[in-house]
């Protein structure tokens, strides 16, 4: 059914070609095409553009965010690739990584950009390519604390 609404979709309206990540919104006949560039070497790829589609009204928005300085962050990527994906399992390890250190509890938190340099600042993180680190300069009282309240 999901390729049915999408199908109608792009060959109705059209698909952009950069376009990444396909979104269905559960609550109305929405689909939106998103583009995330580096998607697969940046673990929380900031997005660039979208193109939403109503399918009820065959209305099209368009969004970009390319000269935005705080973009939408693309979280928990494994959710958005299958198993069979060539990084999937690297996906999901930082997804395992940030739900075990509490990153991903409240999603509107960490939306953006600013958002989610706050917390990984906070809880005395960084990230390494596709892993969640400890920041070296971080305080190492601030970082027992963290670590309690992760426990």
């Amino acid at each position: 059914m999901l390729r049915l609404y999408e199908g109608c979709a792009s060959r109705t309206l059209g698909r952009p070609q950069e376009a990444n990540v396909v979104k269905f919104h559960f609550r109305k006949p929405k689909i939106s095409y998103l583009f995330y560039p580096n998607f697969d070497t940046n673990s929380h790829s900031a997005l660039h553009t979208g193109m939403e589609i109503d399918l009820r009204a065959l209305h099209v928005h368009y969004r970009d965010y390319d000269s935005n300085d705080n973009p939408p962050l693309l979280h928990q990527k494994n959710s958005m690739v299958t198993a069979e994906y060539p990084l999937y399992e690297k996906f999901a390890e930082l997804t395992r990584q940030e739900t075990d250190g509490g990153s991903l509890n409240d999603l509107r938190l960490i939306y953006d950009y600013r958002g989610w340099q706050k917390f990984l600042e906070v809880h005395c993180a960084e990230l390494k390519g596709h892993r969640v680190v400890w920041q070296k300069d971080a305080d190492p009282y601030r970082v027992k604390l963290v670590k309690s309240v992760q426990r």
